[in-house]
């Protein structure tokens, strides 16, 4: 029982003394000097703003202003914000970054004042809009928002939390796939020249639409080579809206790769007599292993109605200028 009491009698001096303690003052000199506007999103690093290819929607970042100190104000404070254009130079090298400044014309909207009434320490919410169709696909872009000039009571911002960084990302939209044309119907209109050099269907032009992953069409070789370009057209028999081509390189029995398409010209038509440019594709790859069932899709920058299209070989992967194609479609 005395233990009790013991402890009771401690605890209670401790409490006494810090009920004492409570009552001496600590005096701040120059409490005014602590008072300072920041940014209170700043504090947190970068804000992203992140957009896809094709979007068209505008994004929005909020922020804000506060004070921070001791005291509370008591007069009406309004703050003022600008683009930091220099700014984008000192963060790129400070982060190891390399971003442009955002074009004007994509900050649509920006709250550059904000007021902090007297009494408080925090802004109403402002807003800034990014409108992402006047930025570049697959880019990146900064923009600097930064405390420019205030009135009232408080002249100070500090220093490291006065300017909101907005990395906006702009990535490549996923590719749409398209299906498939049924081609049931579809005929070779004319082509540059075929060598069905064993008869039947290898090396004819017809083989590109027999749907046989072995047969194939050639461009002439014997006798001697022709010269690239070889093409081959195919009418579709009714007017598609094209998305792309494929094709389907020859199989071979063994490791010889030679005559696979590499640069392709594909033109659309109407009437199979005037000709619209669809693309010219570069560096198509030549794909290891079998060629069988494994399809080479060309896709269009944009979809175009036609009822023909050329298939032309303007490069090839080797040496020489004879091509090859097992299989010829559209999507």
């Amino acid at each position: 029982m005395k233990e009790i009491t013991k402890w009771a009698i401690m605890l209670m001096a401790c409490v006494a003394q810090v009920m004492t303690g409570c009552d001496k003052q600590v005096t701040i000199e120059d409490r005014d000097s602590y008072q300072k506007l920041y940014i209170p999103q700043a504090a947190r690093g970068a804000v992203a703003v992140a957009f896809t290819t094709g979007d068209t929607e505008p994004d929005t970042v909020t922020f804000g202003v506060a004070v921070g100190g001791f005291d509370v104000p008591t007069n009406a404070i309004t703050v003022r914000f600008e683009v930091a254009e220099e700014a984008v130079a000192a963060y790129n090298a400070a982060n190891r970054t390399d971003y442009p400044l955002l074009p004007p014309e994509a900050l649509a909207l920006l709250d550059s004042e904000l007021g902090i009434p007297a009494g408080q320490v925090n802004s109403a919410v402002g807003k800034l809009v990014i409108d992402p169709q006047y930025l570049e696909s697959d880019a990146a872009y900064l923009l600097p928002i930064r405390i420019a000039d205030v009135s009232g009571q408080i002249g100070r911002y500090a220093e490291d939390i006065h300017t909101l960084y907005v990395v906006v990302t702009v990535a490549p939209a996923p590719p749409v796939y398209h299906e498939d044309l049924d081609r049931t119907g579809w005929e070779v209109a004319s082509y540059s020249s075929h060598d069905p050099w064993e008869g039947g269907a290898e090396g004819h032009a017809n083989s590109v639409l027999d749907g046989n992953f072995y047969t194939f069409w050639v461009s002439k070789w014997m006798g001697g080579e022709l010269p690239l370009p070889h093409h081959i057209v195919i009418d579709m028999k009714a007017s598609q809206t094209l998305h792309g081509v494929s094709f389907m390189n020859r199989t071979f029995w063994d490791e010889y790769t030679n005559g696979q398409p590499r640069e392709v010209t594909v033109e659309v038509s109407a009437d199979g007599t005037s000709w619209e440019l669809a693309k010219t594709f570069t560096d198509i790859p030549n794909p290891e292993g079998t060629a069988a069932g494994n399809w080479i899709r060309l896709t269009f920058d944009a979809p175009m109605d036609a009822r023909y299209f050329k298939f032309i070989v303007t490069g090839i992967h080797g040496v020489g200028s004879v091509t090859s194609v097992a299989e010829l479609g559209a999507f």
